[in-house]
């Protein structure tokens, strides 16, 4: 499966860009600081679309954040 990475998916652009990609099949990868949301959108996609959806929450602006989403994303074998 093919895997999309989504920044700022709780909510707004970001959760719409989620939804679309859904759409076309594509398992989710949700970042974003609100862990809680994520977990709803995820919940609307798998539900939705029968799609797989994963989420970690992380503030991208702390120092390091890409390498530890990376760490994640390595660590799930995505």
């Amino acid at each position: 499966m093919n895997y999309a990475l989504v920044t700022g998916a709780s909510k707004g652009i970001g959760k719409a860009i989620a939804l679309e990609l859904a759409s076309y099949g594509y398992g989710i990868l949700l970042v974003s600081r609100n862990v809680e949301d994520l977990r709803q959108v995820a919940d609307e996609i798998s539900s939705k679309y029968r799609i797989a959806a994963d989420v970690i929450g992380q503030d991208l602006s702390e120092i390091h954040a890409a390498a530890k989403v990376f760490a994640w994303c390595q660590g799930k074998g995505y």
